[in-house]
């Protein structure tokens, strides 16, 4: 007879994984991080409200 065996499922978190799936979006974060450490006046609402209108077209665009 010959017996298979069937590879196991680990019960931990898989970084690779997380990283492909949450990668950009963290990313993103420490690109807000880093330029509000190296200018406050970056996380302003009034300059947040311009960076959406900036990209609004760029992004209904890449939407189709």
């Amino acid at each position: 007879m010959t017996s298979t065996t069937e590879p196991s499922q680990r019960g931990g978190i898989n970084v690779a994984r997380l990283l492909m799936s949450f990668g950009p979006l963290m990313f993103l974060a420490l690109l807000i991080v880093v330029f509000t450490v190296l200018k406050p006046s970056f996380i302003d609402p009034i300059n947040i409200f311009n960076i959406m209108r900036q990209i609004s077209i760029t992004g209904l665009i890449a939407l189709g």
